[in-house]
């Protein structure tokens, strides 16, 4: 199999399986146990999920939710749905007019990008103090393509008098691009069911089951407020079988001319992995172009999920597609962690290094096996990352939510104020209305009294007319008097209204110097939030690498453990065999010199024998004694030949035993020296931890001292409103604001 894709791209693959059938059945034969497919008692294979006849949200959920999330963040994502020629579940799981999965995840984004329109622009109003803001906008753009026939066909857009508009796939230095397809646009949650329908008729176009369905998702946003923008795509594809991931050797005569995309993005061989057991595949156009779709996104980052839709008969062809499957994720795998394993596999090679040169050239190998584990490890590792990022995620939007409310509560508070300072501007003014009735009516009976003056004059002699002028005018005098009265209160209660509004505008303008004060201080105190929350974050990385060198040095301790134990092991069978070897040596010593000593007396008692007949035959020696008498001396310098290589024999023995003894003393040094290089690495990680510690302890006193100098400066915000009403705000919140900057 070749990864030169993956590699390239850096796009870490996931696999999965669905089967489907009666899994139930005594026919059966393929089970699903959690991650893994057994295939009968064949084999078993693993995957990154399995589903069998699960629901379609499970699959959803489980499969395709994570791309629609990360293309909400911005990254490209590309899902692909592959079945047997001979299947048509993927046709229904793909794009089901109700729960499709092709449905859901639109939905799912539009919903997505709705929330966090929403969101933004509701702080972005609160920020700017105006209803009319327009911070986040977004746009969604869906394409349909069938490739069918060595032909793209759209199916949204209509079809003409010559038959169904064609589209075409153009190579750039940027990857490919779709050209002549009509789209779909969604800017508005409003306009998504219409969309949906549209999606479902245009789907509802394709031709027949063995077609190759690809939906293309371009997504833009734009913050106006931050100016930020960014892009991203996701590809929803369904083909009908593996021929869309393989290709032969024809390969380049079929594409006409795409000789770049041949040689740069092939997912795997065909030729170097089926040829031993049937004839590659025949590819056609439409599975080069469906490559080229998969293509488009090949230049960046990117996540990828493949999801195979198999019966439950474990038939060869099954079984095949489960091993590519397999290998696909394992070198996906491989290609998304190759950093973290280049840093393992170099602190494997130091330490081989340095067995080999103490151990005079033993060599230390990884297996199969321990690779295997060592990536499962990373990929939990990885998922426990992404799911804690899921996290800080969903606290960021907790958080944005709660800016909201506190900012609600502030302009409740600004509007009760408000509502006040408007309420006793009606009654002053009301206020001044009835003073200026009174003044008019006084203006009235002075204008009266003026006629009765003249009236007066006009007619002296009537003293009863001037009475009872007298009486009015007295009378007229004392009301005068009684409204001067009034009026002057009226103008003292007026005067005092005035002096109310002007040290209630006074407290007002007190108080938003001292809001924009406080503002001032939240940018700042915010700041310094930034600066520890940077100085957390590289602390937690940091704590993150020391954990990962932990973990290292652990299981470098228990990889030394494991070979101090067979080193004491070999030790202790070496000495065992050692001393059965010098037991065996001592008696073989003490048979040898009993037999040396039975030879010398048997050789005195030869010799005295020999003296007794030399004696006894001086004088009657014949040719036939004479020749016995050289044999017998032959035999004796044998039996001396045989002591003497008996005697070499012993010193030999000796001197292996020395041999022994020094290697011994050597590999006892050696366990010595790992021991003391162990302690060493414990104590220095135990270093690492109390720095880590200390360093925790110092944040968080530093954030129980802003949290304190915080509540200290809303504590001298908190005074008496003109109504007797008070404005209090959490300093949780604000303290959870300013960590959210």
């Amino acid at each position: 199999m070749d990864s030169t894709l993956l590699r390239r791209a850096s796009i870490p693959a996931s696999t999965s399986v669905y089967l489907r059938g009666d899994a139930q059945a005594d026919t059966t034969d393929i089970v699903c146990e959690g991650n893994s497919v057994r295939v009968g008692d064949v084999a078993e294979y693993r995957f990154t999920n399995c589903h069998a006849n699960s629901p379609i949200e499970e699959v959803y959920k489980a499969d395709l939710q994570r791309l629609v999330d990360a293309a909400v963040g911005g990254i490209d994502g590309v899902f692909l749905l592959l079945g047997l020629a001979t299947s048509g579940t993927e046709r229904s799981l793909f794009h089901n007019a109700d729960d499709g999965l092709v449905i859901l995840a639109l939905r799912h984004l539009v919903s997505s990008l709705t929330e966090r329109q929403r969101t933004r622009t509701e702080l972005g109003r609160v920020k700017s103090q105006s209803r009319d803001t327009q911070r986040y906008t977004y746009g969604v753009k869906v394409r349909i393509v069938e490739v069918t026939d060595e032909k793209i066909r759209d199916l949204i857009g209509q079809p003409s008098r010559s038959g169904a508009p064609l589209c075409s796939l153009l190579e750039t230095e940027d990857g490919v691009t779709l050209s002549g397809a009509q789209s779909l646009m969604i800017d508005s949650q409003e306009v998504e069911d219409v969309v949906v329908g549209k999606m479902i008729r245009a789907i509802g176009r394709s031709g027949h089951e063995g077609t190759t369905l690809a939906v293309w998702v371009d997504i833009s946003q734009h913050d106006n407020m931050l100016d930020w923008a960014t892009t991203s795509r996701l590809m929803l594809i369904k083909a009908p079988s593996l021929d869309c991931l393989t290709h032969d050797r024809d390969v380049a005569s079929a594409t006409r001319g795409f000789t770049t995309f041949k040689s740069q993005y092939t997912l795997w061989d065909a030729a170097s992995n089926w040829s031993t057991q049937r004839p590659p595949l025949a590819v056609s156009r439409s599975s080069v172009l469906t490559m080229m779709l998969m293509g488009s996104l090949v230049h960046g980052s990117a996540l990828m999920q493949v999801t195979a839709v198999l019966p439950v008969e474990g038939t060869p062809e099954v079984q095949k597609v489960l091993e590519l499957l397999q290998k696909l994720g394992e070198d996906a795998r491989v290609c998304s962690f190759a950093a973290t394993q280049r840093r393992l596999l170099l602190l494997l090679q130091t330490e081989a290094g340095t067995m080999n040169r103490s151990e005079e050239g033993s060599r230390m190998e990884t297996t199969s096996e321990e690779a295997l584990v060592l990536q499962e490890q990373l990929v939990n590792m990885e998922r426990k990352l992404m799911e804690g990022k899921m996290e800080q995620a969903k606290t960021v939007d907790q958080r944005i939510r709660l800016t909201t409310q506190l900012e609600e509560e502030k302009r409740k508070v600004a509007g009760l104020i408000a509502e006040n300072i408007s309420s006793q501007e009606a009654q002053l003014k009301a206020e001044e209305r009835r003073i200026e009735a009174v003044e008019g009516l006084l203006s009235a009976r002075a204008a009266a009294l003026d006629a009765l003056e003249e009236k007066k004059r006009v007619e002296v002699t009537s003293q009863s007319d001037i009475n009872e002028l007298r009486d009015e005018l007295e009378r007229l005098q004392q009301e005068l008097k009684e409204k001067g009265a009034l009026l002057s209160a009226a103008q003292e209660s007026a005067g005092s209204l005035r002096d109310q509004q002007q040290e209630g505008k006074r407290i007002t303008d007190k108080l938003a110097d001292e809001l924009k004060s406080v503002e001032v201080e939240l940018a700042k105190e915010r700041a310094r939030n930034e600066e520890l929350s940077l100085q957390i974050i590289n602390l937690a990385g940091k704590g993150v690498e020391l954990e990962r060198e932990r973990q290292l040095a652990g299981e470098e301790r228990t990889h030394v453990q494991t070979e101090l134990a067979s080193l004491k092991a070999a030790l202790d069978s070496e000495s065992s065999s050692l001393q059965e070897r010098l037991r065996q040596a001592e008696e073989n010593i003490e048979q040898e010199k009993q037999e040396k000593e039975q030879l010398r007396s048997e050789l005195e008692q030869a010799r005295c024998s020999a003296e007794e007949e030399k004696s006894n035959l001086k004088m009657r020696l014949t040719e036939e004694h004479r020749l016995q008498a050289e044999r017998d001396a032959e035999e004796i310098d044998r039996m001396s030949i045989q002591v003497r290589e008996l005697e070499e024999k012993l010193e030999n023995t000796k001197a292996e035993k020395g041999n022994l003894d020094a290697k011994v003393e050597s590999l006892q040094m050696k366990l010595d020296e790992k021991e003391q290089r162990h302690v060493g690495l414990k104590a220095e990680v135990d270093g690492l931890r109390e720095e880590v510690a200390r360093l925790e302890e110092e944040s968080a006193q530093q954030r129980v001292e802003d949290r304190s100098k915080i509540e200290k400066l809303l504590e001298s915000l908190t005074e008496a409103q003109p109504d007797g009403e008070a404005v209090l705000i959490d300093a949780t919140k604000i303290d959870l604001v300013s960590h959210d900057k």
